[in-house]
């Protein structure tokens, strides 16, 4: 079969046996080339894979392109420089930084006080989803007018998906539970 080969932004036409390995195709265009250079250290590639295998097991086809590139040295054990010559470097680049944690307690208390899409205070008039994100209803239409929903609140397409609550504040701790609001009665 008959192969285009890509070397040194120049192509070669070269005729393969669909047998043939890497090392042959080099060989070929040995052969062809006047005076031959040295095309030892090079790789064949193929759609951006080295070849490895026979042309007829890599999935070459008649006229495709081959490209003989160069093979790349280093990489990794050759002595070459880590980037962590010191200790600190060193800490700096693997160990990183680790998140600080969050205490449970202040996300649950974060999570029934403030708007799950705005981050803002809760605020009346007050909606819940099926899931139970509490929002505030002007940052919700917002956000529902302007189609900027996050793809978590993708199952909120309108109004008639959220339900408002009807909340009153919560008397000081001792007499009502804490700051905050509690559900009125008579809800429907």
């Amino acid at each position: 079969m008959q192969l285009f080969v890509r070397l040194n932004d120049h192509e070669h036409v070269v005729n393969a046996c669909p047998r043939s390995d890497s090392k042959e195709v080099i060989s070929l265009l040995c052969a062809t080339s006047n005076p031959g250079p040295s095309y030892e250290g090079l790789v064949v590639r193929h759609n951006g894979r080295s070849l490895e295998t026979s042309l007829e097991e890599a999935g070459v086809k008649p006229w495709d392109v081959l490209e003989i590139l160069p093979r790349l040295l280093g990489g990794g054990g050759d002595g070459g420089a880590t980037g962590a010559e010191s200790r600190s470097c060193y800490l700096e680049m693997y160990l990183g930084r680790k998140p600080d944690k969050v205490n449970p307690e202040e996300e649950r208390l974060a999570r029934w006080t403030t708007c799950h899409l705005s981050g803002e205070p809760l605020t009346r008039p007050i909606v819940a989803d099926e899931l139970g994100n509490l929002f505030n209803k002007e940052a919700l239409l917002q956000a529902l007018l302007s189609k900027s929903l996050p793809t978590g609140l993708k199952h909120i397409q309108g109004l008639k998906h959220v339900v408002e609550l009807k909340l009153e504040e919560a008397g000081p701790k001792g007499l009502g539970g804490g700051a905050g609001y509690r559900v009125g009665e008579g809800l429907n």
